[in-house]
C-alpha cells in the first residue's frame, strides 16, 4: 500500500494510463490535512503524474507491508489471519474501509478499529 498525504482536504480526478479517470477523495485527519492509501500500482503511478503532485499532495514515501500469518488466528480457526504493518490508526482504518467496505465514522477509536479487524481476520502490527 502506498500512502499519500496533503495539508488540506483533497479530492481530485487522476488520468489513468489505461484510459479514463478515477476520482480520488482523501480522508480528512483529526489534526488537519488528509490522507489517501492505495494498493493499486496503476493508481499510485497516475497520482504521481498528476500536475498538482508535490504541491497539493505528495507520497509519504513509506509503503505498508502485507504479510500472511502461517498460524491460524484464534478467532478464525482454520483461516489464516492477515497481518498488516501500520504506523498509525488512520492507515488501519483506511485498510478496513477499502478492503471490507466499512464506514470510517464507525472506526473512530483504536478499540473499534481493532475489533473490526478481528472480525475480518486481520491483525494490525504497530498499533
Amino acid at each position: 500500500m502506498e500512502k499519500f498525504i496533503a495539508k488540506t482536504n483533497v479530492s481530485l480526478n487522476v488520468a489513468m494510463k489505461s484510459g479514463g479517470s478515477v476520482y480520488v477523495s482523501f480522508t480528512p485527519l483529526t489534526g488537519g490535512g488528509s490522507v489517501f492509501y492505495t494498493d493499486d500500482a496503476e493508481l499510485a503511478s497516475a497520482m504521481k503524474r498528476h500536475y498538482r503532485y508535490g504541491k497539493l499532495f505528495k507520497s509519504a514515501g513509506g509503503q505498508c507491508a502485507v504479510v500472511e500469518h502461517e498460524q491460524p488466528c484464534e478467532q478464525h480457526s482454520g483461516d489464516s489471519a492477515v497481518v498488516i504493518e501500520v504506523s498509525e490508526p488512520d492507515e488501519a482504518k483506511e485498510y478496513l474501509c477499502e478492503h471490507f467496505g466499512l464506514i470510517p465514522a464507525k472506526l473512530k477509536s483504536l478499540s473499534a478499529i481493532k475489533a473490526a479487524a478481528k472480525v475480518h481476520g486481520v491483525e494490525f502490527k504497530g498499533l
